[in-house]
């Protein structure tokens, strides 16, 4: 392509279709399934700056099960519909420590100022200068654990 992305893997009728590898001038990098030059099934897309989704796509758009990785190791797992986390259906990860959360939809997930506002959309965990806080109406908050 002309704006510097480079494909490698299988075409039919022209199309991108099968598994295939997609590299940005960037640096970001998709590898796994397309389906008429979309992402389609299962894949890896990673950013330059270590973020990275690994799951289903449907369509071009993240879709059933994935998880959203941050450079920190935080993870956001679970259920995902165009695009977006599932409500009642995701799990937040600190490192070794688990947190089901009530994820709000509709939130872009591209850097962790969002990550933030999602916790604080839960009443849930958020992170600030690297240590995670724990309401205090919640149980455990004692036990705040720091990634």
């Amino acid at each position: 392509w002309g704006d510097g992305r480079v494909y490698r893997g299988a075409w039919v009728q022209s199309k991108c279709t099968g598994f295939g590898v997609l590299t940005h001038a960037d640096g970001r990098r998709y590898e796994g399934y397309y389906l008429r030059d979309k992402m389609h099934g299962h894949g890896v897309y990673q950013w330059a700056d270590g973020r990275k989704y690994n799951g289903e796509y449907k369509n071009n758009l993240k879709h059933g099960q994935g998880v959203w990785t941050w450079p920190d190791g935080v993870m956001l797992e679970g259920q995902w519909a165009d695009n977006l986390p599932c409500r009642h259906a995701c799990t937040i990860m600190f490192s070794s420590y688990v947190s089901t959360q009530d994820v709000q939809p509709r939130i872009g997930l591209d850097s962790d100022a969002t990550l933030q506002k999602l916790w604080e959309d839960a009443h849930a965990w958020r992170i600030e200068h690297g240590v995670v806080h724990v309401p205090p109406s919640r149980p455990g908050a004692e036990d705040t654990p720091n990634p």
